[in-house]
């Protein structure tokens, strides 16, 4: 499985990617990859290039996109991608599931949202 991340804290995408690296190996022992990344345009160019199955989009980021723009490309280069929201702001809940997004968590990310979404996923993959 491959999954990238989106999230313009350091801190919040290594919490994230070590709690779905605990679920994957600790209770699924599943092969997969994250990829994280700190900036929309970082993201896109590692998607379009390699697209994952999953995204983790944080809406809120500091430069001018946000996620919700960011999931809209992603739902054009791939169409069955599953996305996840995370963000402290559960205003954008509405955009957020009108890119047909899979879940929206709400900051701080705890392991059982984790567990959801990553379940969630593995019934659609």
């Amino acid at each position: 499985m491959r999954l990238m991340i989106l999230d313009d804290d350091q801190e919040a995408r290594e919490r994230l990617s070590l709690m779905i690296e605990h679920w994957m190996t600790q209770e699924h022992e599943e092969v997969f990859r994250v990829r994280a990344y700190a900036d929309a345009a970082s993201f896109l160019k590692a998607f379009r290039a390699q697209p994952a199955e999953v995204v983790f989009l944080d809406i809120v980021l500091q430069r001018d996109v946000n996620g919700i723009d960011v999931a809209s490309v992603v739902r054009e280069l791939a169409p069955s991608c599953i996305i996840f929201f995370m963000t402290s702001r559960p205003e954008y809940a509405v955009e957020g599931f009108a890119v047909r997004a899979l879940h929206y968590c709400v900051k701080p990310i705890r392991p059982a949202d984790v567990a959801e979404c990553m379940g969630r996923a593995r019934e659609r993959l």
